[in-house]
């Protein structure tokens, strides 16, 4: 099915034209793909078998995502495609913007949310998808060692884990919060507070 794809300069701004996404994309012209990290309240990671018929990267590991369709944002580019592919259903409102990254005509806004989805109920597109379960943040990078899971860059796994590490020290300290006084730290110590992740997101281009 033909798609078609807003241009946008390399900051991400609409240049108020689209293209058919089998189109040439001049210098200066990019279009946004979107990707969001599925992660349960375990610190696991949902991702996905690529089906074997796929053009790009067939049968590697990966995360759901794709290409941002015209009039979209990214953020719904991402519920859409886990719809999509997995048939699961993700709040919107549960997800935060994590980093862009800019390819030679692409810009990549990838997302996290934390939510304990049942993959016993998905039910694969088996055109984009043949199997998905959940993995560690350090099976990924083993798996992206031996080239085996598509993505960006894997210095990008710094910034997930560096999320998670935020995120569920804040958990952890809201735990204390909520405790009686006497039992939230020892005499003479002083508890910390971590910043739970706002969804701001930092920039690099690769």
């Amino acid at each position: 099915m033909m798609e078609y794809w807003d241009v946008c300069d390399r900051s991400g701004r609409k240049l108020g034209y689209t293209k058919r996404s089998d189109e040439e994309f001049l210098d200066g012209e990019y279009h946004i793909g979107a990707s969001v990290w599925i992660v349960d309240s375990r610190g696991k990671l949902l991702i996905q078998r690529r089906a074997a018929s796929k053009r790009t990267g067939p049968s590697l590991w990966s995360i759901t995502g794709g290409k941002v369709q015209a009039g979209e944002r990214s953020i719904e580019a991402c519920v859409r495609e886990v719809k999509e592919e997995l048939g699961l259903v993700l709040d919107e409102q549960d997800i935060r913007f994590l980093y862009r990254s800019t390819g030679s005509d692409m810009l990549f806004d990838d997302y996290i949310v934390i939510c304990d989805l049942s993959i016993e109920r998905a039910r694969l597109d088996d055109s984009e998808v043949s199997e998905i379960r959940w993995a560690d943040l350090d099976e990924i990078r083993v798996l992206c060692h031996n080239r085996e899971f598509m993505y960006n860059d894997i210095s990008d796994l710094a910034a997930v884990r560096d999320y998670l590490d935020r995120y569920f020290a804040g958990k952890m300290s809201t735990a204390a919060v909520d405790r009686p006084v006497t039992e939230q730290c020892p005499a003479g110590s002083s508890a910390g507070f971590h910043l739970f992740p706002d969804g701001s997101g930092t920039s690099r281009s690769s």
